[in-house]
């Protein structure tokens, strides 16, 4: 595709983008994933400006380590309005872009992909009500720098729900949950810096959310934090306790949680 287009019936995959600046609107209509695919069905690389929206991309079957969109390199993107079934979404090493109502839906593995349903490495982009469902595979995997993550839901069977990576960037009112009882694993796990946590609802059957020891200078506020207390109950699980009080706490709620009643109750409490 090398200028602005509105599809008048469905298609095969793949559609790839080869200039700056244009707009695909698919109207309605469905890009059909069939392998063998070169990356994407939709593939952007290297471009800028570019807006895909307003329609379905999907496979009859999942197709291992291959996307619906792979927008690779370059900025300035919006992808909106669209759901994406047994295919994942990556955009990578992108800046400035927004992706906003987008659904995906995978059931599979991605080994080479981060492993997460819904995948963004860039800086200032923002994510908004976006719905990532991930079977084998992460939620989301989210890293970069400036980036708002809001009104989101990420859930996974095996995996984190969500993991972050993120430095200078705002997570708030999403619902990020796992089914895995690995108490490794949350429904949210974050690393990072001076990242805001605000206002998320978050599950875990044994962990809800899972800090590293690469957490420092969060602010954590008005969160619901829940876990099983049948299983190990840690509704917050900070895996190296001296961080604790490197991250600001205010006004969360946990379900069930023994960290917050140990050494450092007071930081987190």
């Amino acid at each position: 595709v090398t200028k602005s287009v509105k599809l008048k019936r469905d298609c095969l995959a793949p559609m790839i983008i080869a200039e700056d600046r244009i707009t695909v609107d698919l109207n309605g209509h469905t890009i059909q994933g069939v392998p063998p695919l070169r990356s994407g069905s939709i593939d952007v690389v290297g471009r800028r400006g570019v807006t895909i929206k307003n329609g379905r991309v999907s496979s009859v079957t999942a197709i291992d380590d291959r996307y619906g969109l792979n927008v690779v390199l370059g900025g300035d993107h919006i992808v909106r309005d669209l759901e994406f079934s047994n295919l994942g979404v990556r955009l990578k090493d992108v800046d400035n872009t927004l992706v906003k109502r987008v659904a995906v839906t995978t059931s599979q593995n991605f080994p080479n992909a981060s492993r997460s349903a819904f995948n963004l490495v860039g800086a200032r982009c923002k994510i908004i009500h976006v719905q990532a469902q991930g079977g084998l595979s992460s939620g989301g995997v989210i890293a970069g720098e400036e980036i708002v993550i809001a009104d989101s839901d990420f859930k996974s069977d095996s995996l984190c729900g969500l993991f972050v990576a993120t430095v200078g960037s705002t997570v708030r009112r999403n619902t990020a949950m796992t089914s895995a009882t690995d108490n490794r694993l949350g429904g949210l796990c974050a690393s990072g810096y001076t990242t805001v946590m605000k206002g998320n609802e978050i599950f875990g059957p044994a962990s809800g959310l899972v800090l590293p020891s690469t957490a420092d200078g969060f602010l954590i506020r008005n969160n619901y934090i829940s876990s099983d207390p049948s299983l190990v109950p840690d509704a917050l699980d900070i895996r190296a306790a001296i961080n604790a009080c490197t991250n600001t706490w205010k006004n969360n709620r946990f379900e069930t949680d023994s960290e917050g009643d140990g050494p450092n109750a007071g930081c987190i409490r």
